[in-house]
């Protein structure tokens, strides 16, 4: 079943899209935490020093913001990927199997076929031949009967 699965293309965008929609929920995840910023403060004239060098150090405090809105959406958005993916998967292996009956089925009516045509060919020959034995048909009609019969080489 998984050759099927590298050929199809819609089962491999679905499979691709899952893995993006994981990917968004550790990036929303990410968001969620705060990032701490530190910088550098050189001021020369306009403070209460002259020449003051400061330090600073930033910590965003989430009480409110805290991308549980995305977090959730990203997960809603998992949840839907990953249900498209199975019904996708559903749909493989019914195609696998319809295709495989199908096969079967044309498999068995050539095999008849073949078989009933094998049957009446040879009665045609037979009766050509003992037409032409018992002199009802000439050597060019027994001749062109035979000719488009000949398999080419």
């Amino acid at each position: 079943m998984s050759r099927p699965k590298k050929n199809r293309p819609d089962y491999l965008s679905n499979q691709y899209q899952l893995s993006s929609a994981t990917h968004n929920l550790a990036y929303q995840k990410a968001l969620a935490v705060p990032d701490v910023t530190i910088g550098a403060a050189y001021d020369q004239n306009s403070s209460y020093a002259r020449n003051y060098y400061g330090l600073q150090i930033g910590l965003p405090l989430p009480f409110f913001n805290r991308n549980q809105g995305n977090i959730k959406s990203a997960k809603f958005n998992i949840q839907s990927q990953e249900a498209t993916v199975k019904q996708n998967e559903l749909q493989l292996k019914n195609d696998v199997v319809a295709a495989v009956n199908q096969y079967k089925l044309n498999q068995q009516l050539f095999s008849t076929q073949q078989l009933e045509f094998n049957e009446q060919y040879d009665k045609l020959f037979n009766s050509m031949l003992k037409s032409f034995q018992q002199r009802q048909i000439s050597l060019i009609e027994f001749v062109d009967f035979l000719i488009p019969t000949k398999t080419p080489s």
